[in-house]
């Protein structure tokens, strides 16, 4: 500012000609300064521009991220929902298997399952004697009971991923019957 003020007090002695800045030894008119506003008005406007650039960069690196986080995610799922089929088929061949000595192979194969769903994040849903809860089961049928609304029999189990839904669990739900 105070430049600015010798500036202007030196164009008047000098009848509007040229100064020379004391301290550089520059030249200095309307003319130079015009340019100086000019380029600091236009290094401000590209400084913003690559402040935004760089912000865009940062925010398609975090969706890309993202992205690809949900679809690892989403192809474990698919991976997981039809492990979950071939562990249910193990559980009831252990069940309902007529021959004792298929049993104990099955029921290592069906602990070896349990380990590997569970070092991937892959829990079961208790469901069973629990009060029925429909983000997490699904009601294929009604019976009679002394209590409403209790999972009386587990038709196909239900699982979370990382505490997420995988699979609801398909159960009988007890009905509170009246009695006449």
């Amino acid at each position: 500012m105070l430049f600015v003020k010798f500036y202007k007090e030196q164009m008047k002695k000098t009848n509007n000609e040229p100064v020379v800045q004391p301290t550089t030894g520059t030249v200095v008119n309307d003319k130079t300064e015009d340019q100086v506003a000019l380029l600091k008005k236009e290094l401000g406007e590209k400084n913003n521009l690559y402040l935004r650039a760089v912000a865009d960069y940062q925010n398609l690196d975090r969706r890309l991220h993202e992205e690809k986080e949900r679809a690892v995610e989403t192809a474990q799922k698919s991976l997981l929902i039809d492990f979950l089929s071939l562990k249910d088929d193990i559980d009831r061949t252990i069940e309902f298997g007529r021959e004792k000595e298929n049993r104990e192979p099955m029921k290592l194969i069906k602990q070896r399952c349990d380990i590997t769903l569970k070092k991937y994040g892959v829990t079961e849903i208790d469901a069973l004697h629990k009060e029925f809860t429909p983000h997490e089961m699904e009601c294929i049928d009604l019976v009679p009971g002394e209590k409403a609304n209790v999972v009386v029999k587990i038709h196909e189990k239900g699982y979370l991923f990382n505490n997420k839904l995988l699979r609801p669990a398909r159960v009988a739900v007890s009905q509170l019957t009246v009695s006449k």
